[in-house]
């Protein structure tokens, strides 16, 4: 189990560095979004366990959005936007709750360069994060620390007036 445990943070120290810089290089990607919705996975059973729910964190992340300056509209009325922009955040919860992880999409629609052909849903942003003895506020603050990144790359490129 420690040995197992020890390569877990192992791989955990350079896949972090990756998801970062990837996050930076498509910055470019959020130029001009302006209103998206929120997508939360179905949570699993062991996110029951520790009492974190799908609503609260559809609430702490519509919340920094609106914040930050970014209109949330429903899904039914996202899927009638331009590019279709939307985040999404799937979270992992063991079945024993002793550990967790989450990822934060930002999808949308983009035209392939090579082509024109049309590709629905893009993921054009990422970041997420593994968390070890999680509980349901750490959860919640380890996704808003994610959102605070998407909203630092987007305001790189989406400049407050």
């Amino acid at each position: 189990m420690t040995k197992r445990f020890a390569m877990i943070c192992f791989a955990v120290m350079f896949c972090i560095p990756v998801i970062s810089s990837k996050a930076q290089e498509t910055s470019a990607n959020l130029k001009g979004i302006s209103t998206l919705y929120v997508v939360i996975e179905a949570l699993p059973a062991g996110a029951k366990t520790l009492g974190l729910s799908k609503d609260a964190i559809q609430t702490d992340v519509e919340l920094k959005l609106r914040l930050a300056g970014i209109r949330i509209v429903t899904p039914e009325e996202g899927k009638n936007l331009p590019g279709r922009a939307f985040v999404y955040i799937a979270v992992s919860v063991a079945n024993d709750a002793r550990a967790a992880d989450f990822d934060i999409y930002l999808d949308q629609d983009a035209r392939l360069e090579r082509n024109s052909q049309f590709a629905p849903a893009v993921e054009t942003w990422r970041t997420g994060s593994l968390i070890s003895n999680p509980s349901a506020q750490g959860i919640r603050t380890e996704i808003k620390d994610g959102i605070d990144e998407f909203l630092n790359a987007w305001l790189s490129v989406n400049p407050r007036k």
